[in-house]
């Protein structure tokens, strides 16, 4: 079968050259073929295309015909509403639906970068404690460390801030 997740990573990353009737056409051809929604790559690709070419609502639409959305797909679609704008948004929906995925160093990450984009700080600090006992600490400080130390400093918890900063990998020169 030629349409595959490849396809959609292929055309993602023409996305600048894409159209909405591209993106619209290629999404037709992937139900067309059975390839979409059962095949979760293919999908989360295709949000990710969506969203990069300014077409959230189609995202979320793709999104919303995952009958069992992985871990990749929910940290695609949070990460699609955050560079859309709507951070509060993709919160929401990792708190009504946070049962559904056992979350990952990546997904955690992404989530902190929502709430740090809201100025939130709760959820993030409970997805800090949520690593702090099931996540990889080095996975987690990686991804999702800078975003971290920036929230905890912009709310006043320079002490959290700076232990977040003691956890993190040193060779990180941006942080």
């Amino acid at each position: 079968m030629w349409f595959s997740a490849n396809t959609i990573r292929y055309l993602h990353s023409q996305t600048p050259f894409l159209t909405e009737h591209a993106v619209s056409a290629l999404h037709a051809t992937g139900l067309k073929l059975g390839a979409l929604p059962s095949s979760l790559p293919a999908s989360n690709a295709l949000i990710s295309t969506y969203s990069q070419a300014d077409i959230l609502p189609s995202a979320l639409h793709v999104f919303s015909l995952l009958s069992h959305p992985s871990t990749a797909s929910y940290t695609t679609i949070l990460s699609a509403l955050s560079c859309h704008g709507r951070p509060y948004e993709a919160i929401s929906l990792f708190a009504t639906s946070a049962s559904a995925v056992a979350p990952d160093a990546e997904l955690l990450s992404c989530l902190v970068s929502c709430c740090r984009h809201a100025s939130t700080l709760l959820p993030a600090r409970a997805a800090h404690a949520y690593r702090i006992k099931n996540v990889a600490a080095l996975a987690f400080y990686a991804s999702a460390g800078p975003a971290l130390v920036a929230l905890y400093a912009s709310c006043g918890k320079v002490g959290a801030a700076r232990r977040v900063f003691g956890y993190m990998d040193g060779l990180d020169m941006v942080s």
